[in-house]
């Protein structure tokens, strides 16, 4: 347990020391933001049923998304380039424990950034997000799922810029088919077929009836299966990782 503290830490103090990662990470939901609440009639409703209402439990998961997968991304392909992957196979870290100090960092990263998200929410549009005891979990769930899809991404793709672009190119149709803006149930029948299987459309589901609605069971089912993409995503990842390769 000690190893995987120590490696979390290290993880987080070289994400610090990125000025454009740390901004960046932050930055990208909050052009979400900013774009949702100037959109015409997406204004927020003194109801909390505008359609600005709508879209910020999703700009949470977007910045849980976001963060999660470009930290395992980039650290995995910068520790493959600079030789430190293959170094580690003759350390006393487990594949599985360097996986978990992974997930457990991107996690610290993403409430990070949901943080920054509902906090500029809250004194730039005066929006009141009710925070319960389901957010917490919820973005825990979709950060190691989100982390293990980008595990999966650098072991496929091992040049670390392409991953990146790969990374980036995998967020946008996934924001865009989930449910963020408008309702997966308006897209065409081929898009709601990719959205039936994106761990972002469930994260999306389960924070808008944990924030928005107030729908404790909907959450809690939502919950279960981001969950459940989150065991088997960070397992592969798991299982995909390699020491010794180049």
């Amino acid at each position: 347990m000690r190893k995987i503290i120590t490696d979390i830490q290290y993880t987080l103090l070289q994400f610090c020391r990125s000025p454009q990662a740390v901004f960046f990470t932050l930055a990208f939901p909050l052009l979400f933001l900013v774009l949702a609440w100037y959109m015409p009639g997406w204004g927020s409703s003194a109801a909390g049923t505008g359609l600005f209402d709508f879209a910020l439990p999703c700009i949470v998961g977007i910045a849980v998304m976001g963060s999660s997968l470009d930290l395992a991304v980039g650290f995995i392909a910068n520790y493959r380039e600079t030789g430190v992957l293959r170094k580690l196979a003759v350390t006393p870290l487990s594949r599985t424990g360097w996986n978990l100090s992974r997930a457990a960092a991107g996690t610290i990263v993403a409430l990070s950034s949901v943080a920054v998200t509902l906090i500029i929410a809250w004194m730039a549009f005066g929006v009141h997000p009710v925070v319960n005891l389901l957010l917490l979990p919820l973005v825990v769930a979709g950060s190691v799922a989100f982390t293990g899809i980008g595990m999966v991404i650098s072991r496929v793709i091992k040049d670390g810029d392409a991953a990146s672009a790969a990374s980036f190119t995998l967020t946008l149709p996934l924001i865009l088919v989930s449910g963020t803006l408008f309702p997966a149930d308006r897209l065409p029948g081929f898009l709601q077929a990719v959205a039936a299987i994106s761990p972002l459309t469930y994260l999306n589901e389960g924070l808008r009836a944990a924030v928005l609605t107030g729908d404790t069971a909907a959450a809690l089912v939502n919950l279960a299966i981001v969950a459940g993409y989150g065991i088997v995503l960070f397992c592969a990842g798991v299982v995909t990782l390699k020491w010794k390769e180049g």
